[in-house]
């Protein structure tokens, strides 16, 4: 399910947010407007109130760039609060405006939930 759309954050930053059944997702970007090579952070958090195993994330960087963690597939018999943070950098070569898409599930469980944010490099 699409959260809504990306906002701008007090700091000059960006930030997303979703929800797909009890899994929130959150990312923020920051600055949100930056020179080419620059670096921007990325934080991306989740939380599944009620997961049967890990968090796991995938993010794209929109110019053909992504990264995730590997999690191990366990399923739990008993759903268990699962909460995770993930900080990431990236920096862009060319000018432009890129979407950054965090996409969160939680393992043994259909909820997969995408936030967004928009950069401009120039």
């Amino acid at each position: 399910m699409p959260g809504p759309p990306p906002t701008t954050a007090p700091s000059g930053g960006a930030s997303g947010a979703a929800t797909s059944g009890s899994l929130t997702v959150t990312l923020t970007a920051s600055p949100s407007h930056v020179a080419p090579d620059q670096e921007v952070e990325f934080v991306v958090s989740a939380r599944d109130s009620r997961a049967h195993g890990v968090l796991a994330y995938q993010l794209t960087f929109g110019d053909g760039a992504g990264t995730h963690n590997v999690t191990p597939l366990l399923c739990t018999a008993t759903a268990a609060p699962q909460e995770e943070t993930w900080g990431l950098s990236h920096a862009y070569g060319a000018n432009g405006t890129y979407t950054v898409s965090a996409t969160v599930s939680a393992n043994c469980t259909p909820d997969r939930a995408t936030a967004s944010v928009a950069l401009t490099v120039s």
